[in-house]
């Protein structure tokens, strides 16, 4: 089944790689028909677009039948420059929908860092919200880079996660 991008914005680089093969979203008539999954890409702009298609790659292989849509979010308080501003205009939904928002599952990317603690980084409040939102509002959570470390770093996160050295964590509930 193709994946499918909420809203019907479909990344260019996804839809070229898929020759048009991923369709609107809107196509599923109600929410059973799909396993819906938010996205939320915290990486630096350079590596925006390249986090988008490795996770849209690993999901439409991973699907097989069954249909995937996903909605794309990113926190508001990272910095980005022109580029990654508009991308995220065009591609992106507003974070604050996302915490009205339920989801089967949720992927949080991490940022580069530029503080040894995370609690001191600009983004942190909104990184432990959506962390607590995740554990109630989906059945799944995938963790990559930064965002694993946040979630071992405070204590009401995903109370029992085994954080080692590791870069990734997958919670299920």
């Amino acid at each position: 089944m193709p994946l499918m991008i909420e809203g019907g914005r479909i990344p260019p680089r996804w839809a070229e790689k898929k020759n048009l093969r991923a369709e609107a979203a809107d196509n599923c008539d109600a929410p059973v028909d799909c396993l819906r999954v938010a996205l939320v890409n915290n990486v630096p702009d350079p590596a925006l677009e390249d986090t988008e298609m490795q996770f849209f790659e690993l999901l439409d292989t991973a699907s097989g039948e069954v249909p995937v849509s996903v909605k794309l979010y990113s926190l508001p308080e990272l910095p980005r420059g022109e580029r990654g501003r508009e991308h995220l205009g065009n591609f992106y939904s507003g974070f604050d929908e996302l915490k009205t928002s339920q989801f089967d599952g949720v992927i949080i990317t991490g940022t580069g860092p530029k503080r040894l603690d995370l609690r001191n980084k600009p983004y942190w409040g909104s990184l432990v919200d959506l962390l607590e939102w995740a554990e109630h509002n989906t059945a799944s959570t995938v963790l990559s880079c930064l965002s694993a470390h946040a979630a071992c770093s405070t204590a009401t996160a995903f109370r029992g996660a085994r954080c080692a050295t590791s870069s990734s964590v997958c919670l299920r509930r």
